[in-house]
């Protein structure tokens, strides 16, 4: 017992020192610029304000968000491990629109039309639905 815990004490000083961090850690995403503007089924600017979300049709997990503006204007980022990085990958998605509420019945609404992000700086209208 007596050399057990100075191994311990020997091991947990070693780690605070060169680190205990996985050396495989997942690289970030590769993502491109997504830049956009919500709208109201008429075409005037969302201003409500909440969020928009992406959610990659083929890559199950691979999601991108933005808070929306109270101009309808957003701009991606996603989220992988311990990566926050701007933009999304390329692919198609599924978007769902959450509106602000101060309360909790607040209604999502998932368009019927899909989006692609494609490869370069894109910049979307998104189009809400009636």
């Amino acid at each position: 017992m007596r050399i057990l815990f100075p191994t311990i004490g020997i091991v947990v000083l070693a780690c605070s020192l060169i680190g205990c961090t996985p050396t495989n850690r997942e690289p970030p995403p590769v993502t491109t610029k997504v830049d956009g503007k919500v709208v109201q089924a008429n075409g005037k600017a969302f201003t409500e304000g909440g969020t928009i979300e992406f959610r990659n049709e083929t890559k199950p997990g691979v999601t991108s968000i933005s808070g929306i503006q109270p101009d309808g204007a957003f701009s991606l980022y996603s989220i992988k491990g311990q990566h926050k990085v701007p933009g999304a990958e390329e692919g198609s998605y599924e978007v769902t629109i959450t509106p602000s509420s101060q309360d909790q019945n607040v209604r999502s609404m998932v368009l019927k039309k899909k989006v692609v992000v494609g490869p370069g700086d894109n910049d979307l209208t998104i189009q809400m639905e009636d």
